[in-house]
């Protein structure tokens, strides 16, 4: 996951941003995997696109799950940044 992630203003994003603008639309991408500054880590991002274009709202998730069944671990903090 870690390298396909991008930054905010990578080029997934900016593609997305110009299809609002173009087509006057609200965009709520969710699950969009974040570069984190340092280049270490994800964050889990959803972004809210306005029809201009502009990012408007952007959360990250804060809560990071931790699974433990008797067969595998699983810590989402292993790979995600929280927000």
């Amino acid at each position: 996951r870690l390298e396909k992630a991008e930054l905010i203003d990578g080029p997934i994003i900016n593609r997305y941003r110009e299809l609002a603008e173009q087509h006057q639309l609200w965009i709520s991408l969710d699950g969009f995997h974040q570069r984190s500054d340092d280049g270490t880590r994800l964050l889990n991002s959803h972004l809210i696109i306005n029809y201009q274009g502009d990012i408007i709202g952007r959360y990250s998730k804060i809560h990071l799950f931790y699974v433990q069944p008797a067969y595998l671990v699983v810590r989402e903090s292993d790979f995600t940044q929280p927000g």
